[in-house]
């Protein structure tokens, strides 16, 4: 009985260590396509939404990129076309997407709100809350994004 207690347990950790490291594996190169640099030279007032991931994903973290970028289109499409908010898509696995990812101390899926006002940044992590939401619960993950825009809009 013993034995397969520890086993139970035993590969009851590998399951949860091959999730938890799944949603970053640095074995696969992605293009973003994104200019990092306009996000690192930007001073004027905005909002940032960022997503980073790697290379692969699960449902979750698709789900987050796409529901949160569904939700900035559908409400703020004048402040994208102006360009006081911006919606980016990062891939840590680029050389500058791994770079941005240290400066806001991010190693694996990520989503974040980030405020630049009057040369301050203002970094709201979301990633934890886009976990419990978007994937089941899409409609409240993509409320939280919203009114979060809104408040750092402000």
């Amino acid at each position: 009985m013993k034995y397969f207690i520890k086993c139970s347990f035993i590969t009851s950790m590998l399951l949860f260590l091959f999730f938890a490291f799944s949603c970053s594996d640095k074995n696969k190169n992605r293009v973003t396509g994104q200019n990092i640099n306009e996000i690192e030279r930007s001073t004027a007032n905005h909002v940032e939404v960022i997503y980073f991931h790697g290379g692969i994903r699960c449902a979750a973290c698709v789900a987050m990129e796409k529901f949160g970028r569904q939700a900035i289109d559908s409400v703020f499409s004048k402040e994208l076309q102006n360009g006081s908010l911006v919606f980016r898509s990062i891939d840590l696995m680029e050389p500058e997407g791994e770079k941005l990812g240290d400066k806001y101390e991010v190693a694996s899926s990520s989503f974040l709100i980030i405020g630049f006002k009057d040369g301050e940044e203002t970094v709201t992590d979301m990633t934890a809350f886009g976990f419990r939401n978007a994937k089941d619960n899409r409609n409240v993950f993509k409320q939280g994004v919203i009114d979060e825009v809104n408040r750092l809009l402000k």
